[in-house]
């Protein structure tokens, strides 16, 4: 059921205790939802502290709150952990609009997101794939490089910048379980996404693990329904993180190398890519780690 919001692009912001970033993300998303052609509503939601530590940090994102103050901020008064803050937040948002953004707080916006939303409202894609996410499969910050909107089929779906239905996420909601995950075939599953995304599966399904997206992947996968990929334009921060995946633990030298190496091959993409296509073997190798450069 969609409340409020009708004809409103929902934009959900996570955050925990990180101020100073979810302080820039803001700034970012107060400069996007002035200029944008569509209505947005923007709902920030913080997780409970969990020490003395983080009460000081809600307290300065409790200022946030004053500065922003055309955003909707719900704080929690208790930690509930991420995957119960996600799981939570995006049940909110799915309830009161029919499409919305995921961010993380502290993803820098891409300069056509606009041009994204468009794309995909009046192309329908939600009824073929499961979101959008708003990164390149190469895992590297290279930022916007070509104005065009191309995607690229996958199921690997990154979980801090996509944009999804509310009929998507209520199915997932509705019809996801443990049993379901369970009977995903394991050979089929790792060539087509990834063992590490399978092992993390395995985590979730049976290590009680948090491990949220991997359910969401998971499901998708059962139900044949894909995320889309940006093939050329996506956020920076996101595969350079700490722990994002294994790129953060590459040396300094390894990420530059692996960033020039990704610029060429997105050159050479844009001559050969078409509106959507599926991952190449090329690509999935570089972004599950089966070959790094």
């Amino acid at each position: 059921m969609i409340n409020d919001y009708e004809n409103t692009i929902g934009i959900a912001v996570f955050g925990y205790n990180r101020p100073k970033e979810l302080g820039k993300t803001l700034s970012r998303l107060s400069t996007f939802t002035n200029l944008s052609s569509y209505m947005t509503k923007v709902i920030v939601f913080i997780d409970g502290p969990k020490n003395k530590n983080d009460k000081k940090k809600l307290e300065e994102i409790l200022l946030l709150r004053e500065k922003f103050l055309d955003f909707d901020f719900k704080i929690s008064d208790v930690n509930i952990g991420l995957k119960n803050s996600i799981y939570k937040g995006i049940d909110k948002i799915a309830h009161d609009f029919e499409y919305f953004f995921v961010f993380e707080d502290d993803i820098i916006l891409l300069a056509n997101l606009d041009d994204i939303i468009s794309r995909v409202l009046k192309t329908k894609i939600f009824e073929d794939y499961s979101c959008v996410c708003l990164y390149c499969p190469f895992g590297i910050n290279v930022r916007n490089f070509f104005k065009q909107v191309k995607f690229i089929e996958t199921y690997r779906m990154q979980c801090w910048g996509w944009f999804s239905s509310a009929k998507n996420w209520n199915y997932f909601r509705r019809e996801c379980s443990d049993s379901l995950l369970k009977s995903i075939d394991k050979k089929e599953y790792i060539i087509e996404i990834g063992e590490d995304s399978y092992l993390r599966l395995q985590e979730t399904l049976f290590q009680n693990k948090a491990l949220w997206a991997n359910q969401w992947i998971g499901f998708n996968k059962i139900i044949n329904k894909p995320s889309l990929v940006l093939s050329s334009s996506f956020t920076s921060n996101i595969g350079i993180g700490t722990g994002a995946n294994k790129f953060s633990q590459l040396s300094r030298v390894k990420e530059k190398m692996n960033f020039y190496v990704s610029k060429f091959k997105l050159i050479i993409l844009k001559h050969y890519d078409i509106q959507i296509r599926k991952i190449t073997n090329n690509e999935l190798n570089i972004i599950t780690n089966r070959r790094i450069f």
